[in-house]
């Protein structure tokens, strides 16, 4: 088998997913809504569709393949079981909603190859105790919770923390689903 089609397994409440080492590309929704609890994806695969593993509630444990350079939109919405995830580092583009929905993940090894961030690709993740990011990365760095570009962009609140000094720009959908009680005061120098 090389491609599984799109929405071939949807909604397969007692699939245990198994991935052949022959396997080339996944279509889009594959798995969407199965009760899978691992997946393991062969490094052969080098595209996967958007939302694969959309409303995997059961899902645990994710490994991408190494070569995969892009993360499809909504892949993981709606996994809220997963509390780890390590994304490939050739991964150069996180799509509009890759990383939503995530609410129990503790742990983010975000990509050392990240170049292009879409607006909302990581919402808000009210769990998140650790993410890490290669400081060799030209474009992006960390600053507490909040990821940022290297011109002074905000572009993602991963969880709550102080704002980021040096910011100057806040980006679209920056902080979407950001539910903190704690007050946030822009600080001076923000023009955008």
């Amino acid at each position: 088998v090389k491609h599984i089609g799109t929405y071939a397994f949807q909604a397969c409440e007692q699939l245990d997913l198994t991935v052949p080492a022959s396997l080339e590309t996944i279509g889009e929704g594959a798995y969407y809504h199965t009760a899978t609890t691992s997946a393991i994806f062969p490094d052969t695969v080098t595209s996967m569709g958007e939302g694969v593993l959309q409303g995997c509630k059961k899902l645990e444990t994710v490994r991408l393949p190494a070569g995969l350079t892009s993360l499809p939109e909504l892949i993981f919405f709606g996994c809220t079981n997963l509390k780890e995830l390590e994304l490939p580092q050739k991964i150069t583009t996180l799509n509009r909603w890759a990383l939503s929905g995530l609410d129990s993940l503790e742990r983010l090894v975000l990509p050392a190859e990240l170049e292009t961030y879409t607006p909302a690709a990581i919402s808000f993740l009210p769990n998140l105790k650790e993410v890490v990011l290669d400081e060799s990365n030209p474009n992006f760095y960390l600053d507490g919770f909040f990821l940022m570009k290297k011109d002074g962009t905000l572009v993602a609140a991963l969880s709550e923390g102080d704002f980021p000094e040096g910011v100057k720009v806040i980006g679209e959908y920056a902080f979407y689903r950001y539910e903190s009680d704690q007050p946030l005061t822009i600080p001076e120098g923000v023009t955008t």
